[in-house]
């Protein structure tokens, strides 16, 4: 550039920035700005999870420290700071020291829904709970599914990558070491035995759909409260084995309602094709959180809508977990009752027996409602289509008698034309 127009333009326009660094995908935090402490979170293949502290809050630090390890931190750094949704987890930035890596996110104070589901036998929830989780998981990987023009799939979901804040209310998805996009080329057996989807083991070539099959047995595992095939198969490939060959699922619960019954296995159905979209699965698990508040609206108020998470009673450290779905009273289509010799309703506060009773009745009054809104729905179907064939009917009837009027005065016309002239003919002596 020559001194005059230096003169003018004194500041040139930087070049495009683009990432050379992992961390310039994200916030830089400086090592000595964090906190650590030694109590551990948790950990896992990919990195161990400790406690720690930055800039007056608590926080949870994810270290990387094997080559293995670091190339899971690039994904997850790259893959989460694309990301912002209620459900996902926010990454706060990311640090370096020495030759390890650092990822800072929110602190989940509820632990994982797996420590709650496993480890905390003394804790109950109820229904409404469950379907809650269901559904907010279900809306975080939509979420990522519909991300464009690059979609993202989680490959690792899991309960223990579903953590709970604020006591139990709100469930956040974590944990994006193995995640990709859609179109990326995926390496096979991604994920966790129990969760992984047929066709994930199998192939490389899969979409979508394996999150949601994941979605379908973790759901299951939180009506169960217990491991889907933990009594039946301790190998994780003799699992992987049996799901992909002989189609085995997760057992069938007892008198489940038939409404969610129906969705889990819609999800785990060995043809990815054939499962709806997580998108449709979040659609539907917040219709049916909607029933379940309706059937109890005592459910809903601000002193117990949470899980005391916290409660450690040691008298109640061996206690046994409560399993949710195991005994369902009456038919499989009443949706929200409980009963069984040692279960009871399982809210935070146990309603009497008559509220169990109006419960019952107000569910059924429900399905009910349901069944005659179905029934409406395809008379006024078969309607549509008679009041089509009807109208077509009429529509062609009229055409006929307009080409008749057509063709008859076409007729009057031609003998008009002949009258007059024989009329000039005569006129004219011709």
């Amino acid at each position: 550039m020559s001194r005059a127009l230096q003169h003018h333009y004194p500041h040139r326009l930087p070049p495009p920035l683009t990432p050379t660094s992992p961390l310039d995908f994200t916030h830089r935090i400086p090592f000595k700005e964090l906190k650590l402490s030694s109590e551990t979170l948790g950990s896992g293949s990919f990195g161990t999870v400790y406690k720690g502290r930055w800039r007056g809050r608590h926080v949870a630090v994810k270290q990387f420290r094997t080559r293995e390890e670091i190339n899971s931190f690039v994904i997850e750094v790259e893959q989460l700071s694309k990301v912002k949704h209620p459900n996902i987890v926010t990454l706060y930035g990311a640090s370096t020291f020495s030759d390890n890596h650092y990822l800072i996110m929110e602190y989940a104070e509820g632990g994982s829904l797996n420590h709650l589901l496993h480890e905390c036998r003394h804790q109950q929830y109820d229904l409404r709970h469950a379907c809650s989780w269901a559904m907010q998981t279900a809306r975080g990987v939509a979420y990522l599914h519909e991300l464009r023009p690059k979609p993202i799939m989680h490959r690792d979901l899991k309960p223990a990558n579903l953590l709970l804040f604020s006591r139990g209310k709100i469930l956040k998805i974590c944990d994006f070491g193995t995640a990709c996009t859609v179109k990326t080329h995926m390496t096979n057996n991604t994920g966790s035995a129990s969760y992984m989807a047929p066709e994930v083991f199998a192939t490389s070539s899969y979409l979508e759909s394996g999150d949601v099959f994941s979605w379908s047995i973790i759901f299951w595992e939180t009506l169960a409260r217990r491991h889907p095939y933990s009594q039946q198969y301790s190998n994780p490939y003799q699992i992987l084995w049996r799901v992909k060959q002989e189609g085995t699922r997760p057992s069938e619960l007892e008198n489940c309602p038939i409404i969610i019954w129906r969705l889990i296995t819609k999800s785990w159905n060995k043809e990815p094709k054939a499962r709806p979209t997580m998108r449709e699965v979040a659609n539907e698990m917040e219709f049916i959180y909607s029933l379940t508040e309706r059937s109890s609206p005592s459910a809903i108020s601000p002193t117990n809508n949470y899980i005391d998470i916290r409660n450690t009673d040691p008298k109640l450290k061996d206690q046994q977990p409560f399993p949710i779905c195991s005994h369902f009273t009456g038919q499989s289509q009443q949706l929200l009752s409980f009963s069984g010799k040692n279960q009871q309703f399982l809210t935070v506060s146990s309603p009497s027996t008559i509220a169990k009773k109006e419960l019952y009745n107000h569910s059924r009054a429900l399905v009910h409602r349901l069944e005659m809104l179905s029934k409406r729905a395809e008379v006024l179907e078969e309607s549509a289509k008679c009041d089509m064939k009807k109208s077509a009917m009429d529509v062609l009837e009229e055409l006929v008698e307009l080409k008749k009027q057509t063709e008859s005065k076409k007729k009057e016309l031609e003998q008009q034309k002949c009258s007059t002239f024989q009329n000039y003919i005569n006129q004219n002596g011709c």
